[in-house]
Parts: C-alpha cells; sequence; structure tokens
C-alpha cells in the first residue's frame, strides 16, 4: 500500500502484514521496513520495476490525485448517505473505466447505512485487433521496451 506523510503518520506505525510506502517530500519518516519516495515520479520508476505487484493507494487526497492517471483497477465503496466533510475525492473520469463488480454490504450495527462496494477495470484499448494489455504483454517480455505496473486506488 501506498499512502502520502499524513496519512501514513495518522496510522501511528506501519500497518502489519502489508508492504508500507510512503510518498513525501520531507525526510522524517524513518520507520524500519517502510519504504519512502521523494516524488511521485521516483514512486512510479518504483512500480514499473515491480510489476507483479498490486499497490493499493490508501490516501490522502493529493496522491489520490496525482496517480489516478496511472490506476489499473478502482475498488470504490460508495455509502448511501451524505455526510459533512473538508476533504473530498478527486474527480475520476469512470468512462476510463468499466464497473465488473458490486458486492451489496450489509447493515448492521457497526454499519447503519446501506452501502456498496464496486470494482472498476481500466478500459482495455483495442490496437491492430489486439486487446494493448496482450500486445503490451508480448512486446514487454520480447523486447523489454514497454512497461506496465498495477496501481489500485482504494476509496
Amino acid at each position: 500500500m501506498v499512502t502520502g506523510r499524513k496519512t501514513y503518520l495518522s496510522f501511528g506505525k506501519p500497518l502489519p502484514n502489508r508492504k508500507n510506502m510512503v510518498i513525501t517530500t520531507s525526510n522524517n519518516i524513518n520507520d524500519a521496513g517502510v519504504l519512502v519516495f521523494h516524488s511521485i515520479n521516483e514512486f512510479i520508476e518504483y512500480s514499473k520495476k515491480h510489476v507483479d505487484e498490486e499497490i493499493f493507494v490508501v490516501g490522502g487526497a493529493n496522491i489520490f490525485e496525482q496517480l489516478v492517471p496511472y490506476a489499473d483497477r478502482l475498488y470504490k465503496t460508495e455509502i448511501e448517505h451524505d455526510f459533512d466533510g473538508d476533504t473530498y475525492m478527486p474527480t475520476i473520469n469512470y468512462d476510463n473505466f468499466k464497473l465488473i463488480n458490486t458486492i451489496p454490504g450489509k447493515v448492521d450495527d457497526k454499519n447503519i447505512y446501506d452501502f456498496n462496494f464496486k470494482v472498476f477495470q481500466k478500459n482495455k484499448i483495442k490496437f491492430a485487433g489486439v486487446y494493448f494489455e496482450t500486445f503490451y504483454k508480448i512486446f514487454y517480455s520480447i523486447h523489454n521496451f514497454f512497461c506496465s505496473f498495477n496501481i489500485i486506488l482504494f476509496y
């Protein structure tokens, strides 16, 4: 998972059982086992070298906004209620994604509002009769020319 500095610090410590990555211009994160990137570009370069990893973007809003163009999949929780708040998700052009799954949430003592979990997959581009994703994988494996990575927004 990757976060911005403020979101990471709100956890109080690295979260267990996952790779913790932080994008920050600050030099004050020195926790053992935490990968720190000092720019979005530095993180993108890391991601290109780790194409088999699913990397979940868990916030904050600025990190979401900068990484939306790179996302292959979106996991979205939609709560059927209006809330007051001071931070909002960036606008996402859902024309670039296809809804592939909707799972209704269960209303209970902890979840008092109706909600749905939705999964969106980035639309594939068809190139010369072949989906670009397949074309890319073949081309990359042969020529090591193209590169891709899985960045997933989780919100």
